[in-house]
C-alpha cells in the first residue's frame, strides 16, 4: 500500500508564495537535483537552513549580553571554522 502523502493526512498547510524568477530557479534547481522535482522539499530545506541561521543569531545575541561583543580576531576565528577555513595563529613573540 502507498504511504499517504503529507497532505492527505493533514501535516501540511496550503499557501500562495510569490518568488522573484532567480529565486524560482534556484529552489526548483534544488528540487530536482535533491529531492525528485519536489519543490514543497525544497522549500522545507531552506527553512530548516534559517532555523539554523534563527537559533546561531539567538546565541550571538545571548553571548553578547554575557560576554560583551567579540573581537575582530574572535569573529574571523568563528567565520573560519565555520566555513572550514584554516584559523590564523597569532605570531608567537620573544621576551626581551
Amino acid at each position: 500500500m502507498a504511504a499517504k502523502r503529507a497532505l492527505r493526512s493533514g501535516r501540511t498547510i496550503n499557501r500562495s508564495v510569490s518568488f522573484v524568477p532567480e529565486t524560482l530557479k534556484l529552489l526548483q534547481a534544488r528540487a530536482d537535483r535533491v529531492h525528485h522535482g519536489n519543490l514543497s522539499a525544497a522549500i522545507a530545506d531552506a527553512a530548516r537552513l534559517l532555523r539554523m541561521e534563527e537559533a546561531r543569531q539567538a546565541i550571538a545575541n545571548e553571548f553578547d549580553e554575557l560576554y560583551g561583543p567579540l573581537t575582530a580576531e574572535q569573529s574571523a576565528a568563528i567565520h573560519a571554522e565555520e566555513h572550514g577555513l584554516p584559523i590564523a595563529k597569532k605570531k608567537k613573540t620573544r621576551a626581551a
